[in-house]
């Protein structure tokens, strides 16, 4: 193909995605890598971010911006053991001398480590070796795999589990490289990364597997939606799986060829059929993706391009079985369940909220302290949540009054965060992201409260509303998918996009564009004062859906 991205070029030319980062570790002159190396190293999970908040004083000083590097960690299905859970805490420790040091939950069900330096980053890296964690799934790869994280939801919930993993095992890369330079390991000759080849994918491919009601993974905004299908209401006998394709939230402002876009059905298929119906999809992906515009490389867009009957033909036709008709589904419940809950393997879990996703203690609601001391003492495991939460799970039902003591110690009841702030999500944004064009997490709790006032002034405040706040139209919260939605413009200017709804099964639609935080929240209580004639027939998100006029 001709006139390919300077990123492709950079994969084809990196020596098997060598490239030039061993030296550039090595190089302390400076905390940034080469252009072509870096983008290479985020095929590792390897993110290059600067501390924005101190980009004025050092640029006074003269100084090099105070760069940092985050780590996407790979662990699908959001399940992570005791041992693997405190190990991840102490990589965060050896950070301490970073100013952007710190563990966030990530859009994709897993852990984000933050400020992470040069001479910290194989220490770091290799310290995470020793659970078998490892960074990656960034670049141009299959990202870390999502789950529905209720096993209560399905009594054959380890068998999906148990695919999940076989299907990231199927797109792992396995890398020679990422063992010589950041593990000082022996390279290993492989021929397991034929599906990838020299230039891996066109651009990221986010794949999500949930269990009817639930949807808490927001599975349709991802490239392949897979929702399980259960053979009655009981869920206890695992027929097959719906597949669906050509979700993705990202946008850009000035581009009208962009869009954002829920997956759309593709079809059913029997359980021992999944893997190689998602390879096929993901190789027709690899093959006709647009590689010379990354703006348009997804898989929306290659379906777009391609036609939907050709690119169904194409996967199609290297499969020995007929794909079916999606059957019949309905997601309704997208929010973390807060209380104790029995699973099917006779366990007790129970859902930790964490603010923002971030893992840290927060006023006197200690729920990482809370989380730190029930690992510690192997009580129980983690599975990390579609909303950015922690779920502690297989809690023996001999040590619930334990756990239970512990987290009242540490204050973690659900009465200290309001409803809404029990759901809202916003992406990291500032001061690490380099897209953010506007305040998002550090914005969204103050927003939430402030929208919270409004609702007791115009009589609609038993009503809980989705709000999501993405830095950019990028909209890592996955921020259109919500029954309120702002992606930032400018500092403090944002998009206001409303009619989504609170199960993650509609996009709302952009209502005001360029509009300041404050001028947001004028138009919110002209529409709270008209939706409370209407609160008890219709929900916010549908009540916009039926009634606004939307500028697109």
């Amino acid at each position: 193909m001709t006139n390919k991205t300077p990123i492709e070029h950079a994969k084809e030319n990196s020596n098997g995605l060598k490239s030039n980062i061993a030296n550039e570790i090595e190089n302390r002159i400076t905390q940034t890598m080469d252009n072509e190396s870096y983008s290479v190293a985020k095929n590792f999970g390897l993110y290059m971010q600067d501390n924005r908040d101190r980009r004025l004083i050092r640029e006074h000083k003269k100084l090099e911006m105070d760069y940092h590097y985050k780590a996407r960690l790979v662990h699908p299905t959001g399940y992570f053991t005791a041992e693997e859970f405190t190990t991840v805490f102490d990589a965060v420790n050896l950070q301490s001398a970073s100013s952007l040091a710190g563990l966030k939950i990530s859009n994709r069900q897993t852990f984000q480590i933050y400020g992470i330096t040069k001479p910290t980053m194989k220490k770091t890296l290799q310290l995470l070796d020793t659970v078998n964690i490892k960074s990656g799934v960034g670049g141009d790869l299959v990202a870390n795999i999502a789950l529905c994280s209720y096993s209560s939801c399905s009594k054959e919930f380890d068998q999906i589990s148990k695919m999940v993993y076989e299907m990231a095992d199927m797109f792992e890369y396995k890398s020679s490289p990422y063992n010589e330079i950041f593990l000082d390991k022996k390279s290993e000759n492989t021929e397991d990364n034929k599906f990838y080849g020299t230039n891996l994918l066109p651009r990221k491919l986010k794949i999500a597997i949930t269990i009817p009601p639930h949807n808490e993974v927001d599975a349709l905004t991802n490239d392949i939606a897979i929702i399980a299908v259960h053979s009655d209401e009981t869920n206890s006998k695992l027929m097959g799986y719906n597949v669906l394709i050509g979700g993705g939230m990202g946008v850009m402002y000035d581009n009208i060829d962009t869009y954002a876009q829920l997956a759309k059905p593709f079809a059913y298929v029997e359980k021992d059929q999944i893997l190689q119906t998602v390879m096929e999809i993901a190789k027709v992906q690899r093959d006709n993706g647009n590689r010379s515009d990354r703006n348009q490389a997804r898989v929306k867009y290659t379906i777009r391009d391609m036609g939907f009957n050709t690119f169904k033909s194409e996967v199609a036709k290297n499969l020995d079985f007929e794909l079916q008709e999606i059957k019949e589904f309905d997601l309704t419940e997208r929010n973390d369940n807060l209380e104790w809950v029995v699973d099917t393997n006779n366990t007790w879990s129970k859902t930790i909220f964490l603010q923002k996703g971030y893992l840290e203690d927060y006023q006197d609601y200690k729920a990482i302290s809370a989380l730190l001391e029930i690992t510690k003492l192997k009580l129980a495991n983690i599975r990390v949540t579609g909303q950015k939460n922690i779920r502690i799970v297989e809690i023996l039902p001999d040590n619930k009054k334990q756990v239970d003591e512990i987290l009242a110690k540490y204050n973690v009841k659900n009465e200290y965060f309001t409803q809404n702030e029990q759901i809202a999500l916003a992406c990291n944004g500032l001061p690490s992201c380099p897209l953010a064009l506007s305040e998002s997490s550090r914005f969204l709790s103050t927003f939430v409260k402030n929208i919270q006032e409004i609702q007791e002034k115009t009589n609609i405040g038993d009503k809980q509303l989705s709000i999501r706040v993405s830095g950019c139209p990028n909209a890592c919260a996955r921020t259109y998918s919500a029954e309120i939605g702002l992606t930032g413009v400018y500092p403090n200017i944002y998009s206001l996009w409303l009619g989504g709804n609170d199960k993650g099964t509609r996009l709302g639609k952009l209502y005001k564009s360029n509009i300041h935080e404050d001028d947001v929240l004028k138009e919110l209580q002209s529409l709270f004062k008209d939706y409370s004639l209407e609160k008890d027939k219709l929900s916010f998100g549908d009540y916009c859906h039926e009634t606004l006029m939307f500028e697109n």
